[in-house]
């Protein structure tokens, strides 16, 4: 206990040396002096705006995994899912405004950080660890969703098939560069792009959906044979519950980058830090909610797990030209 007690005193004297370091006078915006704040309130490594933050957050929620919410949507049905989502939304907003108050007080620059300064050096080693294990997943899942959008547009822009994992050494070759970046500042005209191409396979998705209404093909009522039954209220079984609650109620996860962002904000308030927050959940949700809703009005029960597998890939169908 000594031990740690005084691995977080060092720390902190640290900050503190940091700070006569940059030798910057008390800012007046500044309305909780008290914050132990890394880097200081007023220095010059906090480039990051309102806007800048928010795109930083959106894109660390807005994921591949934004593929798999329409079939979310089929399992549950539209109105238990949308629950779920607002649900999530409001527990990730919470936890995020926590997580920073929490990395004000204590000092803490990093996740890993603010778990010592509450529990003690070895959940710092538990919450690395744990973090590791999950990025490194998510890495996997990442390289094989590159990878399998990718090999099919390599091929038709060359007119042959192209090797699935030669592609992926190369998207991985390409991106190789940004992988050396020090600050999620560094990467956010990345977040623009990203955040745009979601955006724009959402409103290609919900053209897609919205087309099948005006052709009267949708139907409310659950008709055998009729690939387009949507199910906008149902009561899901146990089964379709376990499969797509966790897709929705995990579609926010984004808390191992907020200390990161919170570190790169200029001006960081306690106001702005939940302006920021706040900015970059409520986006989210809409784009998140208008993606999973449109993909699965588009495909009807024959989701799949991959939204992307139900859309043709030729140019010869009217759905082909249209998406």
């Amino acid at each position: 206990e000594d031990d740690e007690e005084g691995a977080l005193l060092t720390s902190r004297l640290q900050d503190a040396a940091a700070n006569a370091k940059n030798d910057l006078p008390p800012d007046p915006r500044n309305t909780h002096p008290q914050d132990h704040l890394t880097p200081p309130f007023s220095s010059p490594d906090r480039p990051s705006n309102l806007l800048v933050g928010s795109f930083n957050l959106i894109a660390t929620i807005v994921g591949g995994g934004v593929l798999t919410l329409p079939i979310a949507f089929s399992k549950m049905g539209v109105f238990f899912t949308v629950s779920a989502m607002i649900l999530s939304a409001y527990m990730t907003q919470m936890s995020l405004v926590m997580l920073c108050y929490c990395s004000r007080r204590a000092g803490g620059s990093s996740y890993g950080e603010v778990a010592r300064s509450a529990f003690g050096e070895k959940m710092e080693e538990g919450v690395s660890w744990l973090l590791f294990i999950y990025l490194l997943f998510a890495i996997m899942g990442f390289m094989v969703l590159l990878r399998d959008i990718w090999t099919p547009l390599v091929g038709s822009l060359f007119g042959k098939h192209c090797d699935g994992d030669s592609v992926l050494v190369g998207i991985l070759l390409f991106l190789l560069p940004f992988f050396f970046l020090r600050s999620l500042h560094a990467l956010r005209y990345n977040c623009y792009v990203g955040f745009a191409s979601v955006s724009i396979l959402c409103i290609a998705l919900v053209r897609g959906g919205w087309q099948k209404f005006e052709e009267g093909v949708l139907s409310d009522d659950d008709l055998v044979g009729n690939d387009f039954a949507i199910d906008w209220f149902k009561i899901p079984s146990v089964e379709d519950v376990l499969f797509s609650f966790p897709i929705a109620s995990f579609s926010f996860l984004c808390q191992f980058n907020i200390i990161a962002v919170h570190n790169s904000l200029s001006v960081p308030t306690r106001e702005r830090t939940g302006k920021l927050i706040q900015y970059a959940i409520v986006p989210s949700f809409i784009l998140m909610t208008m993606f999973g809703i449109g993909g699965y009005v588009y495909a009807g029960v024959e989701v799949q797990g991959n939204i992307l597998l139900n859309v043709p890939t030729n140019r010869s169908s009217g759905e082909g030209e249209g998406l």
